[in-house]
């Protein structure tokens, strides 16, 4: 059987993964499954930065592939100091038996674009999956959530 798709909207702590999901939905902040090109994809707004137990327990339990076969879900590029990186790995790597993973990084901050995610912090996503990197400071969730359903859509 075909593998799903995963797609994790890579930033930090408050770097705008919410406004741009937010975004995504036509401002709506609580809908679960959202429709992007065709396909009925699951939505993870909690990153692993909010309640990283819960998160674990997401990635161990609730991404199967033929109850959800796209999910989009937001992520932190540290891979949550709070968690063990090597367990966030390892659970990721899991994924990509049954998903095809992809990850759209904020480079920048949302609402402070000075800030970035540092290369050495999206490398770790390139040894995963496809990673596409968006780099454009300042933009609005609206200009961002474009992009990434571009993205989604390149795949789907």
């Amino acid at each position: 059987m075909a593998k799903g798709k995963a797609f994790f909207l890579v930033g930090h702590e408050d770097w705008g993964k919410s406004e741009t999901l937010k975004a995504l939905t036509n401002g709506n902040r609580h809908r679960r499954y959202w429709p992007i090109n065709g396909n009925r994809f699951f939505i993870r707004r909690m990153s692993d930065d909010d309640k990283p137990k819960e998160y674990k327990h997401f990635l161990e339990t609730r991404l199967i592939r033929d109850q959800r076969p796209y999910v989009l879900a937001a992520l932190c590029p540290t891979l949550d100091k709070r968690l063990d990186n090597k367990l966030l790995r390892d659970l990721l790597s899991a994924v990509k038996r049954s998903y095809e993973v992809f990850f759209f990084v904020l480079r920048n901050k949302g609402d402070n674009p000075v800030k970035i995610i540092r290369d050495d912090e999206i490398a770790a996503f390139d040894a995963l999956g496809t990673t596409k990197v968006y780099r454009i400071a300042g933009a609005t969730p609206k200009d961002r959530a474009k992009a990434l359903e571009k993205f989604i859509k390149k795949y789907t």
